[in-house]
């Protein structure tokens, strides 16, 4: 994927989770900052979507008595 299309992804994400930011907002912010509030956002999305599987196995600890 070229970097551009990369950027303009990325950029599709934030507002799509954002409402609020315009594309003219993230252009004006630097770099690091858009790409570290994606990844924060990246981590939260991933982090709710695990705890919100339906086929989610939960494990509880085994006993220390093998019998």
């Amino acid at each position: 994927m070229p970097l551009h299309e990369l950027l303009f992804a990325i950029e599709h994400s934030l507002c799509k989770e954002y409402p609020a930011l315009t594309p003219f907002d993230i252009e004006k912010e630097s770099y690091y900052k858009v790409m570290d509030l994606f990844a924060d956002t990246r981590k939260l999305q991933i982090r709710v979507k695990k705890e919100t599987d339906p086929n989610r196995t939960i494990r509880r600890p085994a006993g220390d008595n093998w019998f």
